[in-house]
């Protein structure tokens, strides 16, 4: 989306994924990948096109000084700062349940950082990913 000032496209936030949530996501690989090849797909499809349009989609809204989400409360307690929760799902909502050939959903929990010391997020920063059905964070996971 074109700035106001310069009429120069936003630069996306960078994403990082710290290694905590890299460790979830190929263990997610690997148990969707004993239900169904296709499952795997679906999850790393729909991983690779949410996340950056969540860069792109923060760094517009910074930009333009939009309503950003709220924070998620209990992830927030958990990591003692400032995190939120993004909504991933993957597979055909129509499709079947049976042999994880359905819908997946996934939450992602990240936080944005300033990397560059000008007192603005600048990166998305994941920090865990669970399957909905998962126990939620809690005080008790590691930080």
């Amino acid at each position: 989306m074109p700035d106001r000032s310069s009429g120069a496209a936003e630069a996306p936030f960078a994403l990082l994924v710290e290694p905590n949530a890299r460790q979830q996501i190929l263990d997610a690989g690997a148990w969707l990948s004993a239900l169904n090849p296709e499952a795997v797909r679906n999850f790393s499809e729909a991983m690779d096109a949410a996340l950056p349009a969540l860069c792109s989609d923060l760094a517009v809204a910074f930009a333009e000084g939009t309503l950003l989400p709220r924070p998620h409360e209990q992830a927030s307690l958990v990591y003692s700062r400032p995190v939120y929760e993004k909504i991933v799902t993957a597979g055909n909502k129509a499709g079947r349940r049976r042999g994880g050939g359905g819908a997946n959903t996934w939450r992602v929990y990240y936080d944005l950082a300033d990397t560059d010391g000008d007192n603005r997020p600048d990166t998305v920063r994941v920090l865990a990913v669970h399957h909905a059905a998962a126990r939620p964070l809690s005080l008790e996971d590691e930080a």
